[in-house]
């Protein structure tokens, strides 16, 4: 009822929308986005709630190509930092181990043979980041240590609230804030000329 009152031709702010309005902040985004494909690292992206961060990295990620890049995304982040890892190796294909130590050695083993081997970039899209375990963020620097520091096979985006930079920003996360790549934040529509559009 609503969309023929006000003259919409979808349902505003739907999550399956069929196109997205591809503004600056969109570019922006994908300009970082691309950037980190081609030079893996890691990525933080953050906003409030409802400003499109999920659904525009969607959105891209459909215009990739799959056979150059593994998508996998995790937006169940309430968890401890063992079951986070082994989320992540049953993306990967692993039969996720219970021991943290060969946990790390299967995923790590992996990520280096889709990198080197199948020339398939990882890509793993952490959303609602801001529930992750204090300790996961101590750990992920060590994680991402691969051959004394000198590969980066894998891309990682981490997705959430405002308070997700807070939290990188503390003096217990300096080795992983100093392996951030790119920080972007999105930003609502005030303006009503953009929302029209």
């Amino acid at each position: 009822m609503y969309k023929n009152h006000f003259g919409f031709k979808h349902a505003i702010l739907d999550k399956a929308v069929p196109t997205l309005w591809k503004n600056k902040q969109y570019d922006e985004l994908l300009n970082q986005f691309n950037g980190l494909l081609s030079s893996p690292g890691v990525g933080l992206l953050t906003g409030h709630s409802g400003v499109g961060k999920t659904i525009t990295l969607n959105h891209i990620i459909q215009h990739i190509n799959p056979h150059q890049y593994k998508v996998m995304y995790n937006p169940e982040t309430n968890l401890c930092q063992l079951e986070i890892y082994q989320n992540l190796a049953v993306s990967l294909g692993i039969e996720p181990s219970y021991r943290r130590s060969k946990l790390w050695r299967d995923i790590k083993e992996t990520l280096l043979m889709l990198y080197d081997q199948a020339s398939v970039l990882p890509l793993w899209i952490i959303d609602e980041a801001h529930y992750l375990p204090v300790d996961f963020f101590k750990d992920l620097p060590a994680f991402l240590n691969f051959k004394f520091d000198s590969k980066m096979p894998i891309t990682i985006w981490l997705v959430g609230y405002p308070e997700l930079s807070d939290i990188l920003n503390r003096q217990s996360n300096e080795a992983l804030r100093s392996r951030l790549h790119v920080r972007y934040s999105m930003k609502p529509l005030t303006h009503r000329d953009d929302f029209k559009q």
